[in-house]
């Protein structure tokens, strides 16, 4: 919509009504589907870019969002690579996992006093700190719906079907299986 000249904002005073899957499957399927999105609209990268309609924050917030899977598809591949070349050889570098583990844990921690400071005041820092640590497991879910999204295009399945709310029966139209 911004590339044809629409003025896209966000609203303060608005709110849409969502609700949790109590499914994984659901909630995977969900989030492939996000991430296939955003794999399929990475080629809109040069033309937005170029784009006299977005800011540069615009372009940065836009690559970033559309860039998570293919990062996440990178590190699958690094990582896979690693294994398989180097075997257990790559136990050599354990003096590396520290740094790794900082690295990979440690934007969650530092995000847990500033969420609380502004959303939850109410909360000890231990809480806060667990829930940095809950967030930073929950995030592992994205390399498999990354990987689920770019195989569903690598065999062409780009059709989707809603995900079901948790309160409508289940019926035989096209909506995302539960097992």
């Amino acid at each position: 919509m911004i590339l044809a000249g629409f003025r896209v904002t966000h609203l303060a005073d608005t709110w849409v009504s969502q609700e949790g899957l109590p499914h994984l499957r659901r909630l995977l399927t969900q989030r492939t589907r996000w991430a296939q999105g955003n794999l399929q609209c990475v080629r809109y990268a040069p033309r937005i870019v170029s784009s006299r309609h977005y800011s540069g924050r615009g372009v940065l917030e836009t690559l970033y969002t559309f860039g998570q899977p293919v990062a996440h598809l990178v590190t699958m591949g690094l990582t896979m690579a690693l294994l398989v070349l180097g075997g257990f050889g790559a136990l050599t570098l354990w003096p590396l996992t520290p740094i790794l583990a900082v690295l990979a844990i440690g934007p969650f921690l530092l995000w847990s006093p500033v969420y609380r400071r502004n959303h939850a005041p109410e909360a000890s820092r231990l809480t806060a700190l667990l829930w940095g640590a809950a967030l930073w497991l929950y995030a592992y879910h994205l390399f498999v719906v990354s990987a689920r999204g770019f195989v569903r295009m690598l065999r062409g399945r780009n059709g989707w079907a809603k995900t079901r709310r948790n309160a409508e029966p289940v019926t035989d139209g096209p909506v995302a299986r539960e097992s």
